[in-house]
């Protein structure tokens, strides 16, 4: 093996080594960013969850306050409804008195 063969053996190996190395930096760089998004993303996803948790929290709120001035307001419809129905009975029998 002459010196020319050993230098371009070298060269050549050198070169093999060096791309070796850099598709090795490369990789590295890639997964970094890939890591950097998706610790982007749990975080940005866990604000939305937070953010939803708490809009449904506002809504089911308003929706229990709603059922109970339902609840309410039938309760008084139907205290109106019995009162009226007493005040019809008793006008009744104040026509019947009127006309014997």
């Amino acid at each position: 093996m002459n010196i020319y063969t050993a230098i371009s053996l070298g060269i050549a190996i050198a070169g093999v080594i060096g791309g070796i190395i850099i598709k090795v930096a490369d990789l590295s760089m890639k997964y970094g960013k890939l890591t950097q998004t998706v610790e982007h993303n749990s975080a940005r996803d866990k604000e939305e969850r937070d953010h939803a948790s708490v809009k449904f929290a506002e809504l089911y709120n308003r929706t229990a306050a709603h059922e109970s001035s339902i609840a309410a307001l039938t309760n008084s419809t139907m205290t109106l409804t019995n009162t009226c129905a007493r005040i019809e009975s008793k006008l009744d029998r104040l026509i019947e008195r009127d006309s014997n």
